[in-house]
């Protein structure tokens, strides 16, 4: 039982230092929205590093908004998943590209189903990404949520996570 207690106390505090590490790079609050707890992990090795962080904001009428900002290998793997896809456009659903506020975007929306994905690549070197995918929302209203983060502010973060994490 003892041992059990201690172990439970290492994980506590092997999370709280991963999260803590990370403490400044966050998604921050939307209003009128719930939020989820930030849930943030990075990785270093001798090759590469990368972080993830995701947080689900959700709202009583149904919809919700899951962002998720990665950067190094897990941001390159998202990145790869949505650069140089084909655009098309139907009746009900659309694959498109576009620039905003001088970032490149990928969006696919279901105009039927009110859900969709909106990739928003904040740097390519060292890769950083923001992926969105929300539901009971119009693109629009999905992008102007997203805009309410702050890319640069989120760039800026993400750039400095990365030096932060490629100290010894």
């Amino acid at each position: 039982m003892r041992k059990t207690g201690l172990f439970i106390l290492f994980v506590w505090c092997l999370s709280f230092a991963v999260w803590a590490e990370g403490a400044d790079l966050t998604l921050p609050e939307l209003p009128g929205w719930k939020a989820s707890f930030p849930d943030f992990a990075t990785y270093k090795s001798n090759l590469a590093q990368a972080f993830y962080l995701k947080r689900t904001y959700r709202k009583d009428n149904g919809a919700s908004l899951e962002v998720l900002l990665a950067g190094g290998p897990e941001g390159k793997r998202l990145m790869q998943a949505f650069e140089n896809r084909f655009e098309f456009e139907t009746e009900n659903f659309y694959l498109r590209y576009r620039k905003e506020g001088g970032y490149r975007l990928f969006t696919s929306y279901d105009r039927q189903e009110k859900k969709g994905i909106i990739a928003v690549f904040l740097q390519e070197d060292p890769i950083i990404i923001l992926v969105a995918r929300y539901t009971n929302l119009n693109d629009q209203e999905a992008l102007e949520l997203l805009k309410k983060l702050n890319w640069q502010s989120l760039k800026e973060k993400a750039l400095k996570q990365f030096e932060r994490s490629g100290k010894s």
